[in-house]
């Protein structure tokens, strides 16, 4: 019985396990796709506000100051300044419609507005024709971007030693530190490139080059990609300084833009007009970019797993001071972000969140439907004890009523056919009064039986019974008239097995005692020497020991008084103590 329920309660248990798993997996599939894409979308719009922030900023300009506003490091509001706080992995760039050069980027470049005049004079001529220049009175204003890597390789190791030796010790004394200034430069394209540099001992008060104190003079070699690059130098009237971050390289790189141009150039297809567009590369394909990044509006493209970049641009435009021309530009804009790494602490808290509470859930449901599958289990074990041990207890009667039966009908001893009936009649009795406590017994066992309960006197109601007894010497001791709530029709029916068990059993039948208290009822009788197991099986129906088979009896009285104890919830039990068996149920 133990091994089956202990099996049957195995199965149950990995069944609603396994339902529970595969039912919190589908719950938590749903979340993370929702929660995936709900990030995606937040990151896009976070993106978005990011990129019109920055237009903001870049077109929030003084109309007469805008190349120094926006590009030279000695205003209020920097370029460095405006995009410090910017994530690694987004990057801006401002290109000149005209001649595409660069303005200024965002990565390992310092955009800069350097001031000087040209060395070769006849260079004037074609000046606004192909560089990025406002010429002001008798000086010019170059801008573009100094890139770091071309930067370094166009000085020796040397060099570039000296040059960060001077600039980490920065303080000269005095009030007085160095600084890097680009004293010749071309401009190649979209770039800046600086040809000669010095470090110069200067301090607050110092306004012009001239007020500078020459320390080093360094000539560096940059290559150059125009072979039409235009070669300036600094004036006295100017400082054409390279900040210091630059040269330790503490600018972030990003490679946003560089991913997001290889992207489209690796993945684009020609569609029936014979337009080159990009492939698979814009979410839920709301938009279609061509190979040269012209689009409609922003871009998402998937660039690696879970791993997206947003792309814009803007175009802008500025009439620069002392000048009727306006200088117009774009804006390309990108930031790479990965939806999986953003949405984590999420997707790990409601993977937690949703395993625990299925888990309890689970817990709960094994526990509640193994207690009513183990109730189901009981009683249909109890059932098939009762009916095999009914049927065996039936057999014999039947043979001896079939015996004096077939005796009556062939005349078989005739002077004996009053003993015959009798005999017949007596088992006859015996079976109907098996089959009535074999119905009871059946009805308690029942899910549907109700109880009757009402309140009445367990102290008269017993002292009834014990009149049926008055034969035997039965104590009856007492606290009172005690009262209690119980279906009285059943409880007679407890009281009577109990009392006539004793008298059955008992080896003193002058020993009985029946007690009553305000909380327990009981009935001890001396008896033979019981053990733990043989008292734990006397509650089992059909349950006696060989020597008592002469006592007259079926053994279900014990087994209905645990049964209807268990309806009433009643504590019940038995004990065994110096020869004296006492049972007993708690009220």
């Amino acid at each position: 019985m133990k091994k089956k329920l202990s099996k049957q309660k195995r199965r149950l248990f990995i069944s609603i396990a396994a339902s529970m798993l595969v039912l919190s997996i589908i719950v938590y599939a749903v979340f993370a796709v929702t929660t995936y894409y709900s990030e995606l979308d937040l990151l896009t719009s976070n993106s978005a506000s990011s990129f019109h922030q920055a237009t903001i900023n870049m077109q929030n300009y003084d109309n007469g100051n805008w190349g120094n506003y926006l590009l030279n490091r000695k205003y209020d509001k920097t370029y460095k300044e405006i995009y410090d706080d910017y994530d690694a992995d987004e990057q801006i760039k401002i290109i000149d419609n005209e001649t595409g050069a660069i303005l200024c980027q965002t990565g390992n470049a310092i955009s800069v507005a350097f001031q000087g005049d040209l060395i070769n004079e006849d260079d004037k001529k074609t000046e606004d024709e192909d560089s990025i220049v406002i010429i002001e009175n008798d000086y010019i204003t170059g801008f573009g971007c100094v890139e770091f890597e071309r930067f370094r390789k166009s000085m020796t190791d040397t060099q570039y030693s000296e040059i960060t030796e001077y600039l980490t010790k920065k303080n000269a004394g005095n009030g007085e530190y160095y600084e890097l200034l680009c004293t010749e430069y071309y401009i190649d394209k979209s770039y800046l490139q600086p040809k000669s540099v010095e470090i110069v001992q200067t301090s607050e008060d110092n306004d012009w080059y001239a007020q500078d104190k020459v320390i080093k003079h360094y000539e560096l070699k940059p290559t150059l990609t125009d072979e039409k690059a235009k070669l300036y130098h600094q004036t006295e009237m100017h400082r054409n300084v390279i900040d210091d971050n630059f040269v330790f390289e503490k600018y972030r790189a990003s490679t946003a833009l560089d991913e997001y141009s290889e992207y489209i150039n690796k993945n684009y297809y020609t569609d029936e007009n014979g337009i080159q567009l990009l492939k698979d590369a814009v979410v839920n394909n709301t938009y279609e970019v061509n190979m040269y990044g012209e689009y409609e509006a922003h871009t998402i493209v998937n660039v690696a797993p879970f791993t997206y970049i947003y792309s814009n641009w803007e175009q802008m435009s500025v009439k620069p001071y002392n000048s009727e021309e306006t200088i117009s530009f774009s804006c390309n804009y990108a930031r790479k972000f990965n939806v999986l790494e953003s949405c984590s602490d999420k997707l790990i808290f409601m993977l937690v969140f949703i395993l625990v509470v299925f888990l309890i859930t689970g817990v709960i449901i094994g526990a509640v439907t193994w207690q009513t599958l183990k109730k189901q289990i009981e009683q249909e074990n109890r059932l098939r004890t009762v009916t095999n041990a009914m049927a065996h207890e039936l057999k014999t009667p039947l043979f001896i009523i079939s015996g004096y039966s077939e005796n009556l009908e062939e005349n078989i001893n005739t002077d004996k056919r009053a003993h015959y009936c009798e005999v017949i009649n007596e088992q006859t009795r015996s079976m109907n009064m098996l089959v009535s406590k074999m119905l009871d017994y059946s009805k308690l066992d029942s899910a549907s039986f109700n109880l009757n309960i009402q309140k009445f006197s367990l102290t008269q109601l017993t002292r009834k019974i014990l009149e049926s007894y008055m034969i035997y010497d039965i104590k009856l001791e007492s606290d009172g008239d005690v009262i209690i709530k119980a279906d009285k029709k059943l409880m007679k029916s407890v009281i009577e097995n109990l009392v006539d068990n004793a008298v059955k059993y008992s080896t003193d039948i002058n020993e009985i005692c029946v007690k009553i208290t305000d909380k327990s009822f009981s009935v001890s009788n001396p008896c033979e020497e019981l053990t733990k197991d043989e008292i734990k099986d006397m509650w089992q129906p059909y349950h006696r020991k060989a020597e008592h088979n002469n006592i007259e009896g079926h053994g279900l009285g014990l087994s209905m008084v645990k049964n209807i104890l268990d309806l009433h919830r009643f504590k019940s039990g038995a004990k065994y103590m110096d020869g004296t068996i006492t049972f007993y149920f708690d009220y």
